[in-house]
């Protein structure tokens, strides 16, 4: 269970060729809704990473797609997960329906983010 506005990390390890580490791999994430609605997706190389993993030993290669201040309201979501190449829209490898997770808030709110606002009244 992760409480709205919490932390959440997702760890990947991947074993990888050693021409596949050569030609680069890139980690992409999409955070799923049970009901099917992708609420975020975003890659390593989007986010403008040289590499998307780091190496562990052998062929084995990690990394962590961290939230620190989840938006998400209350429902239940997991992960689908991508091994992309870096120089052409080849994917690797796709997991749907990893880690998945539990997500309650306090408030009253509906929908699917806690969106920061305001009010005025003038």
């Amino acid at each position: 269970r992760v409480d709205s506005g919490g932390w959440l990390e997702l760890r990947v390890v991947a074993e990888l060729t050693d021409a596949a580490w050569h030609e680069g791999v890139h980690l992409g994430v999409l955070i799923v809704r049970n009901d099917a609605v992708w609420c975020f997706g975003v890659s390593t190389k989007m986010d403008g990473m040289t590499s998307g993993f780091h190496s562990l030993g052998g062929n084995s290669y990690g990394a962590s797609f961290i939230v620190d201040d989840l938006p998400l309201l209350s429902g239940q979501y997991s992960f689908t997960v991508a091994l992309m190449d870096d120089r052409s829209p080849l994917i690797y490898d796709t997991r749907a329906g990893v880690a998945p997770f539990t997500v309650r808030h306090a408030g009253k709110e509906v929908g699917l983010a806690r969106i920061s606002h305001r009010w005025e009244l003038k």
